[in-house]
């Protein structure tokens, strides 16, 4: 398992986006074969964090479709995610899929195409297609 993180905290005119993730990922040899699981408390300061559970699911879905490799030699992806943290205000799904994507990245040390970023000048969150 490789270690990986990325954590956001920047203030854009009077708008705040905040979000980190730790996780550990391996590829696996089944294609399209997606396995996330979580650590008991890793959702740090969160009551529950189940509603940021879909936006991580699909930063991994996103993560894997975008690999620069052929589409024959597609492979899985099993992920352990050790803690997020965000905050009520300035978290959001689009931000969390992101910060996921960029800590999978550097645990994996790979590129991807068409990767998303935060347009601070606009205050948008791109995933380009």
């Amino acid at each position: 398992m490789n270690f990986g993180k990325y954590k956001i905290a920047q203030q854009i005119n009077n708008k705040g986006i905040y979000a980190g993730i730790e996780l550990e990922a391996e590829i696996n040899l089944q294609p399209f074969n997606i396995k996330i699981e979580y650590e008991t408390s890793f959702f740090e300061g969160w009551q529950s964090g189940t509603e940021w559970k879909s936006a991580i699911a699909f930063g991994t879905q996103y993560f894997l479709a975008h690999i620069d490799t052929p589409y024959n030699h597609r492979k899985g992806i099993y992920v352990k995610v050790i803690r997020f943290q965000g905050h009520e205000v300035d978290t959001t799904m689009a931000l969390v899929s992101i910060v996921t994507i960029k800590a999978l990245m550097d645990a994996l040390k790979v590129s991807i195409y068409k990767e998303p970023f935060v347009d601070t000048k606009n205050f948008i969150y791109c995933f380009p297609f």
